[in-house]
């Protein structure tokens, strides 16, 4: 029985390497990058909550901090500004480039530069985000706010 026992090991050490299903799979691989897509999956349906979204310190606070001038200040709402331009005819040629694409036939083309059309833009509401929260001497502004384009006094006061 010894003999048929030391057979077999040595038959196991010999085959395995030849024989691993897993590994030519890519078995680990494939568990990894499923177990981060589910944690991304848990992070965007089930979100932890921030504790204050709040800003903790105000326009003036933040101003005083990080040592700006009011020329600075203006400077840099201008080159926001220019920023969000500049990102929004960035945006229009690609969209309509992929337009075009889309014409032509190239179907994952145009999907792409729609895409790209679509980071741009983002970008560029960004910006000019910034460049209105500069205006409006006001961290934390809302969404809203900046889609009315209104603040109200009541905000600006506390």
């Amino acid at each position: 029985m010894g003999v048929f026992r030391k057979v077999g090991r040595a038959t196991k050490w010999v085959a395995k390497p030849m024989v691993d299903v897993p590994s030519w799979v890519g078995f680990k691989q494939i568990k990894v990058l499923t177990l981060g897509v589910v944690e991304q999956l848990n992070w965007l349906f089930h979100p932890k909550p921030k504790e204050d979204e709040t800003p903790t310190e105000t326009f003036e606070e933040a101003v005083a901090h990080q040592n700006l001038t009011p020329e600075l200040l203006e400077q840099r709402r201008k080159n926001f500004l220019q920023l969000a331009v500049f990102f929004f005819f960035i945006g229009i040629g690609i969209l309509f480039y992929g337009i075009y694409l889309f014409w032509q036939g190239g179907l994952m083309s145009g999907f792409l530069a729609v895409i790209l059309s679509s980071v741009s833009f983002a970008s560029g509401i960004r910006y000019h985000f910034w460049a209105f929260q500069i205006k409006h001497r006001k961290l934390g502004c809302t969404l809203k706010e900046w889609w009315n384009s209104k603040i109200t006094e009541s905000n600006d006061e506390s």
